[in-house]
């Protein structure tokens, strides 16, 4: 007895499984593709993007160049310069020459009559010593007295307009020949161009509590 299987249909679908796949890869395959060709045409576009960005940004710095160098520009940075330095030189001799006219002129309208200077110098950091002779302790003490008064006119003043003197100290008093006192004094000229904000107010001696300093200190020398 002869048995035939007919294999036809075990092929077809075999067939049909191969070509179904196939196609499965084809589409995967051409997806694949497109978004490739998807992600290159966004970056060619960013690209383009950037460099017309780059371009616009190079032209505007150039633009602002040529303007910021311009004749017109470098004209006035030339006068703004011309103006500067005019007022730097102009600041400079005013603070030259009216420190010392107002420093002299502060310093003869507190020295008493019977107070003789024979000596006024200055050190680069600003102190200026004062040295001279005197009949009596007591016109030296009103000397230092007014100098310190100086600073408190100031302080009183609301418009702070005129210069002042401070830090002023006595350095040494000495009885010399024929009843002659000489003295030296220290101090600090702040002059009324220079505005400060860290001035603290106080109280000065009067010339009659110096004068008592003066003279213990002179008995405790002795």
């Amino acid at each position: 007895m002869n048995i035939k299987i007919n294999l036809l249909p075990d092929i077809i679908l075999q067939q049909r499984r191969e070509a179904f796949v196939k196609k499965v890869i084809d589409f995967v395959f051409i997806g694949f593709m497109g978004l490739l060709v998807l992600v290159w045409l966004i970056l060619q576009l960013l690209v383009a993007s950037s460099n017309s960005s780059v371009t616009s940004i190079t032209e505007e710095k150039q633009q602002l160049s040529e303007e910021v160098n311009s004749d017109a520009n470098i004209a006035i940075r030339n006068e703004a310069a011309k103006i500067q330095n005019a007022l730097d030189s102009l600041i400079a001799l005013y603070e030259t020459q009216s420190k010392p006219a107002e420093l002299l002129r502060k310093l003869a309208a507190v020295v008493p009559e019977d107070v003789i200077i024979s000596e006024l110098s200055q050190s680069d950091e600003g102190l200026i010593s004062v040295t001279g002779t005197s009949t009596s302790n007591e016109f030296i003490a009103q000397f230092i007295a007014g100098l310190l008064n100086t600073e408190k006119e100031f302080l009183d003043t609301e418009e702070n307009t005129e210069g002042y003197f401070t830090g002023t100290a006595l350095s040494q008093t000495v009885l010399g020949d024929e009843g002659v006192y000489s003295y030296n004094i220290t101090t600090e000229f702040v002059p009324s161009f220079v505005v400060f904000d860290d001035i603290t107010e106080g109280e000065n001696p009067t010339g009659e509590e110096l004068f008592e300093d003066i003279e213990n200190d002179q008995e405790g020398a002795q």
